[in-house]
């Protein structure tokens, strides 16, 4: 496996530099949102925006900030904390070292408007024997009303899909609270291993508006936007 797919920071810098990729991954999260642009950063930390030092998480994975027509819908800030997965063929079960779950519940305690929490899987390709076939139809249907096939096939890793069926299944067992979306998704790899080229969506939730939404911290948002632009990239789908 390439060094970056080891790297947190570098999957989430991939996905954010695909357009096509990061409305996949955050799409969960943006909710009626989705259809605005958004000032996105990452990896902010928690004294940026005046929260406790000595809480979890430690910095904001992902801080989506709506906008439209040129404002910002700071009261729809959404903060996602992402956990990255990296089965492999020998272990295909491989699990992240923690699935997230107290950084998403201190993402609420901090009073963010709105929360997610996203397992990206980047798992190596399964050798080509293991991949599944799938046959090139006409769009002609024989006597019988079956579909024609042209004989010609197209070979297909199931790998992604399974894994991001998996984290879903994680995710869906840790009995998170309403105020927290969540989704996972899965990469496959360019042949040498550098970039990501596709992904899978697993199914999502989405989530509600935090009962626990903090003014300050809303206020705080704000300037940290206005102080410190050059830290977000400005979105537009």
């Amino acid at each position: 496996m390439q060094s970056w797919v080891r790297s947190e920071a570098a999957v989430v810098a991939q996905v954010v530099s695909d357009r096509r990729a990061l409305a996949g991954a955050i799409g969960f999260a943006l909710g009626h949102s989705f259809e605005a642009g958004i000032w996105l950063a990452t990896a902010i930390d928690r004294s940026e925006l005046g929260l406790p030092p000595d809480r979890r998480p430690g910095d904001i994975d992902l801080l989506a900030l709506p906008e439209d027509a040129g404002a910002l819908h700071i009261g729809r800030a959404i903060a996602i904390e992402v956990k990255v997965v990296r089965p492999t063929f020998e272990r295909p079960a491989r699990n992240a070292n923690s699935l997230g779950v107290t950084q998403a519940l201190g993402l609420l305690a901090d009073g963010f408007p709105f929360v997610g929490l996203l397992h990206i899987s980047v798992p190596g390709p399964l050798p080509p024997e293991h991949h599944l076939t799938i046959p090139h139809l006409s769009g002609q249907f024989g006597p019988d009303l079956k579909p024609i096939e042209t004989g010609q096939t197209s070979t297909f890793d199931p790998f992604p899909l399974y894994s991001a069926e998996r984290q879903l299944g994680r995710l869906d067992s840790l009995g998170l609270p309403a105020a927290v979306a969540y989704g996972s998704i899965a990469y496959s790899l360019s042949s040498d291993g550098t970039r990501i080229v596709g992904n899978t969506i697993g199914y999502e939730r989405e989530g509600q508006r935090n009962p626990a939404a903090s003014r300050v911290l809303q206020e705080d948002i704000v300037k940290l936007a206005d102080t410190r632009p050059g830290l977000f990239t400005k979105v537009r789908w």
